[in-house]
């Protein structure tokens, strides 16, 4: 049987990625490394 020991990066279209950011880190327990943030829109987080 295959066991994931960690993931580097995870790239997923939302509608709303505030709600999507939070949601996958509690459901996945990942750390916030990079909000990425384009003529003061946040974009994406990494």
């Amino acid at each position: 049987m295959t066991h994931v020991d960690r993931i580097a990066q995870v790239k997923l279209p939302v509608t709303d990625l505030a709600t999507s950011v939070a949601w996958y880190r509690r459901l996945l327990d990942l750390r916030l490394w990079v909000e990425i943030v384009e003529d003061d829109v946040y974009v994406a987080p990494a």
